[in-house]
């Protein structure tokens, strides 16, 4: 379903966590283990380290020991406004921000990271994400060049959405129906 995106990126997010806070439990799963099924495909000949999360409850749901044997993952954690990756040791805990973050663990420098799954309230077909206001990805992955993915269920993809120059945009959108991918070049983009 198409929101218009006339609206403010407050009134959009305020849209899109309402559709997502009222699928069932039920769909959520069902679409996240096609997520998963999708994004195992995409990642089987990678390896080395990526950048997962701890999803929330309005999340693709992955379980990120099944999506790759040959990719160690890392998790985000947010300290002082700062977005930064941790390879965990042992256990999660909630955040202020409800996120599960590693308790402990080695943090990650973010140009060993070969690329990042990243969830979004919703994402354009040109690779642009909504998140949920905080900035902290766009600010952690600014000069990041490695790859970039970003998930979503098929209700959060949208021809375009609002965005700003500081807005980072992704490589490839997986949904529970398909592997989209954006291709920039010379300002262009090519949606496949």
């Amino acid at each position: 379903m198409q929101i218009k995106t006339n609206k403010t990126k407050s009134e959009l997010r305020s849209d899109f966590l309402n559709q997502l806070n009222h699928l069932s439990s039920d769909q959520k799963n069902q679409w996240s283990k096609s997520i998963q099924k999708l994004l195992k495909n995409a990642l089987k000949k990678e390896s080395g380290t990526w950048a997962a999360y701890q999803n929330l409850n309005n999340e693709p749901q992955l379980i990120w020991s099944e999506v790759s044997e040959n990719i160690q993952w890392c998790f985000p954690v947010v300290a002082n406004e700062l977005l930064t990756f941790k390879m965990p040791t042992s256990q999660f805990v909630k955040s202020s921000l409800g996120v599960s973050e590693p308790v402990n663990g080695e943090t990650i420098d973010l140009n060993q990271i070969n690329g990042v799954v990243v969830p979004a309230l919703a994402f354009s077909q040109t690779g642009h994400r909504l998140g949920r206001g905080k900035a902290y990805y766009d600010r952690a992955l600014n000069k990041y060049k490695g790859k970039k993915i970003g998930v979503c269920f098929g209700l959060s993809l949208q021809k375009d959405l609002p965005h700003e120059d500081h807005d980072i945009c992704f490589h490839q959108i997986i949904t529970e129906s398909s592997i989209y991918q954006v291709e920039h070049s010379e300002g262009d983009t090519k949606w496949n």
